[in-house]
């Protein structure tokens, strides 16, 4: 039905409005989303952007799967953040295009899709661009055919996931329940979101 939906727009080439709550119809079908709560407009953009460039902590909880750590702002410029994590080390993350730098001191939230996590049996085997390296312990394991879900908790900054493509598997290995294991992100994968 996507199909044909998509190729009768293009065929009578008028504007469709096409009202959903489904995320994967609404990125798949749309040029432009229109993100709502409460009966007002959140922010709008193609997927790509609601996806990439998340306004807020909302947004990024709505449109997708995202890992949420809590922080608190040490220093800002008008790209880049410098945060303190719950556990006290030091990160850096980017603002959205669309967001204004929060003040020194404010509580904000670090957003970081699971798929831009990395993770490998121990710390130096992880990329060697990896800026955040946590360890955990495998909490869940689910295969999803292309990648495997993997839920790790980390002592101090609670649970999140990340997403281990086939590929990385065939080579490393898959982890079981129970295993500890090393994960982390690259600088430009962290957002700095308002909590809002």
């Amino acid at each position: 039905m996507q199909i044909e939906l998509q190729n009768l727009q293009r065929d009578v080439g008028i504007t469709f409005l096409l009202v959903t709550h489904d995320q994967e119809e609404a990125l798949s079908m749309s040029d432009r989303v229109c993100i709502m709560r409460e009966g007002r407009i959140v922010q709008t953009g193609s997927p790509r952007e609601l996806y990439d460039e998340p306004c807020n902590h909302y947004v990024a909880d709505f449109v997708g799967k995202s890992n949420f750590f809590e922080g608190r702002v040490k220093a800002n410029s008008h790209a880049a953040i410098d945060i303190v994590l719950a556990d006290g080390r030091n990160v850096h993350a980017r603002l959205p295009r669309t967001a204004k730098a929060p003040p020194e001191g404010e509580d904000i939230v670090l957003s970081v899709r699971p798929e831009l996590m990395a993770i490998a049996r121990d710390e130096s085997s992880l990329p060697h661009e990896t800026q955040v390296r946590l360890e955990g312990r495998v909490l869940n394991r689910i295969f999803l055919g292309e990648h495997t879900e993997y839920r790790i908790a980390h002592e101090m900054l609670g649970e999140f996931m990340a997403l281990s493509p086939r590929q990385a598997e065939r080579q490393g290995g898959f982890f079981e329940i129970g295993d500890k294991v090393a994960a982390g992100w690259r600088p430009d994968a962290a957002l700095a979101l308002a909590k809002t």
